[in-house]
Order: C-alpha cells, then sequence, then structure tokens
C-alpha cells in the first residue's frame, strides 16, 4: 500500500484514511464539512492542518477466528 499525494488524488467522502501531516500519522475521516479536507480521530475531531498525503487502512489480517 502506498501513500497519496492530496494534491493528486483525495479519498472519497466520509472515507476513514490515515494521513501524513508531515511530522504525524493520523486517523482521519475524509470530510466535505471540514475546512482542511480531514477530520482527525486522533484529536478529538480537530481539522487536520498541513495532510500531504493519505491512505486507505490496510486489509485486517486474515487468520483472526
Amino acid at each position: 500500500m502506498n501513500w497519496i499525494k492530496c494534491s493528486e488524488k483525495m479519498p472519497e467522502d466520509g472515507q476513514s484514511v490515515l494521513i501524513w501531516d508531515g511530522e504525524n500519522v493520523i486517523l482521519a475521516n475524509k470530510s466535505d464539512y471540514s475546512e482542511t479536507g480531514f477530520i482527525s480521530w486522533d484529536y478529538g475531531g480537530e481539522d487536520v492542518k498541513n495532510a500531504t498525503h493519505w491512505m486507505p487502512f490496510p486489509d485486517p489480517p486474515q487468520d483472526i477466528p
């Protein structure tokens, strides 16, 4: 799985993704209601500023009973 530049493509609205802000990997949702495009899970629902890249969550492990 590779990081996608926000300037090239954005995730679907409502999609949960990992984002990179230049310093941290952050769990977030893509939101058209956000000024910045992403609302964090990690920072109490705040808009995430300076997101440069994103990626979808990886698939869960296959060996879970």
